[in-house]
């Protein structure tokens, strides 16, 4: 076997690795976000201001939305970063 064989299956070897690790840190992050981030966000609307229950879910839905395209962001940069 050639050496710079076995480096380009080792280096993509790694990142392989590193990407299922930042996946499955995503997924992690992606569960206890929704697990805990409408719940949380509900009640502070709640202890704020009444508010009729059209606007909290329209606040909801905004907040959903954002929080994917941040997640979204973030698993983009930290595949970045395992490139380099």
């Amino acid at each position: 076997m050639r050496p710079g064989l076995r480096t380009g299956r080792l280096s993509s070897r790694l990142f392989v690795t590193q990407s299922l690790i930042v996946a499955a840190g995503a997924v992690t992050l992606v569960l206890v976000a929704f697990a805990v981030v409408p719940g949380l966000f509900r009640s502070q609307l709640h202890r704020m201001m009444a508010m009729s229950a059209g606007m909290t879910q329209d606040l909801e839905s905004a907040l959903i939305t954002t929080l994917l395209v941040a997640l979204g962001v973030a698993v983009g940069a930290a595949l970045l970063m395992s490139l380099g």
